[in-house]
């Protein structure tokens, strides 16, 4: 807890916030510069909280402090004006909570999250990915391409009806597929595309339960990899090996 006076200058800090400062009882604090303790890329948003609050509105922070300033590297601020009986604002006080466990896990899950995008994006294959409740995310580069989606934007992709390119006789296939994996279980099976709707008209489609720690399925790979020339392929082979049985 600190208190400032109404030119940001501070009058005191409790006894947890000494400790947390590396400051003994006997400092004085009227001459330590807190500011210091933040990062620099941080301190203009302070500074904005301390002065914005003068206005009687309290406002929340979050910040990061250099590791010789605080024990804590990552604070949750909130700022309060204190009035006097006559409504006018006399003191700023300024209480802090540690988040930096909170922080490093967001950091942490947003790494994750870049690592996952860029890996769904290198890989020559068509992938959608759905969330838990079967509503589609997002479709990688290649997917995008593959099916003349380049250029949309993200809300765009949301609303795509992605059965509009299968032909109809598969999508209670891809239902089915959708509730297996949903339930932890994977499913794959040969999907044929509508015409001008897909650069390939046959694809072997993989559906994949995403499942995080804690067993639960968080998302849903629609994994699809174009088997059209090999389609192509065996179809002629048939069609050779009747033609040599009929001969």
């Amino acid at each position: 807890v600190k208190v400032f006076d109404v030119n940001g200058n501070i009058l005191f800090l409790n006894k947890a916030g000494r400790d947390e400062h590396f400051l003994k009882d006997t400092d004085d604090v009227t001459k330590w510069n807190w500011l210091g303790t933040v990062k620099k890329e941080y301190q203009a948003e302070v500074k904005k909280a301390l002065k914005s609050v003068l206005t009687g509105v309290s406002s929340e922070i979050e910040f990061e402090h250099i590791p010789e300033g605080s024990k804590r590297k990552w604070c949750h601020g909130i700022v309060s004006p204190v009035k006097d009986k006559g409504g006018r604002i006399e003191l700023v006080l300024f209480y802090s909570t540690d988040i930096t466990a909170r922080k490093e896990a967001e950091i942490k899950a947003g790494e994750n999250e870049k690592m996952f995008y860029a890996l769904l994006n290198s890989v020559s294959l068509c992938i959608k990915w759905f969330d838990n409740f079967g509503n589609l995310i997002s479709i990688n580069k290649y997917g995008r391409k593959e099916h003349f989606l380049e250029g949309k934007t993200e809300e765009e992709i949301k609303k795509w009806n992605y059965f509009s390119c299968i032909e109809e006789k598969y999508h209670e296939e891809i239902k089915n597929a959708m509730k297996m994996a949903l339930e932890g279980k994977e499913s794959s099976f040969e999907i044929r595309h509508i015409p001008g709707t897909s650069i390939g008209e046959w694809c072997m489609s993989n559906f994949e339960p995403v499942i995080d720690e804690n067993g639960e399925v968080i998302y849903i790979l629609f994994i699809s990899r174009d088997i059209t020339e090999d389609k192509k392929n065996k179809d002629e082979m048939e069609m050779h090996t009747k033609k040599i049985n009929d001969s």
